[in-house]
């Protein structure tokens, strides 16, 4: 049996979730390419004669709201039926435990090919040593069942919609301001890092509420 066919089958299931149909028979085949191509693809856009920069955020991504994150990605429970799993583009380590290597990472299968694609052009934009240099390899977590933090809302990770990076560095209440990156009480999430997520739809709060850098979702 082939030990990659169950994630072959995920996705598949991930890419019939964001309007791609294959069959979902754990080959990755001409189809299953095919597919994956095509949803790159509608992630590109031509600008200023730059041809394969990724699409701006889409409309119809749910409000950051209880009730539109439920109505679109479903409500969340112990053992959530909504989840895939991804393979890493590149190794992650715990951000709290660095020398445990993290290869895969579950998140929801509406998010999946997207942060799939955001981490690759991480990959591509920074090469292996500048990821390094900013901590874009510290894994903070992505799915969580869990409510907020000192709140009774659920977390956006209890969707696996959200992924933290290098929360020593970007945490709570951190501030994150364009003009003094890792500058002595500031957060120091690179200004590309960000522009690489909102260009695939995922809210950065670092940008959006202006601290909290670690954290990105996907949703308005």
């Amino acid at each position: 049996m082939n030990p990659n066919a169950s994630e072959t089958t995920l996705l598949q299931k991930a890419l019939c979730y964001e309007g791609y149909p294959v069959d979902q028979d754990g080959i990755r085949g001409s189809q299953t390419e095919a597919a994956i191509n095509a949803y790159v693809a509608s992630q590109s856009v031509s600008q200023g004669g730059f041809v394969g920069k990724p699409a701006p955020p889409s409309n119809d991504l749910p409000a950051d709201t209880t009730s539109a994150l439920t109505a679109y990605y479903g409500a969340p429970s112990k053992d959530f039926p909504h989840l895939t799993t991804i393979e890493l583009p590149y190794a992650m380590v715990l951000s709290w435990e660095t020398e445990t290597i993290v290869e895969k990472i579950s998140v929801h299968q509406k998010a999946a090919p997207s942060l799939l694609a955001i981490l690759r052009d991480i990959l591509k934009e920074f090469g292996t040593d500048g990821i390094i240099e900013h901590g874009l390899h510290l894994y903070g977590g992505c799915y969580n069942h869990r409510k907020m933090r000192g709140g009774s809302s659920w977390s956006r990770h209890a969707w696996g919609i959200a992924i933290d990076i290098n929360p020593d560095d970007n945490g709570l209440r951190t501030p994150w301001q364009e003009d003094k990156i890792g500058q002595p009480g500031f957060a120091t999430m690179p200004v590309k890092a960000i522009e690489i997520f909102e260009e695939h739809g995922w809210k950065a709060y670092a940008r959006s509420i202006g601290r909290d850098a670690m954290h990105f979702q996907r949703s308005q």
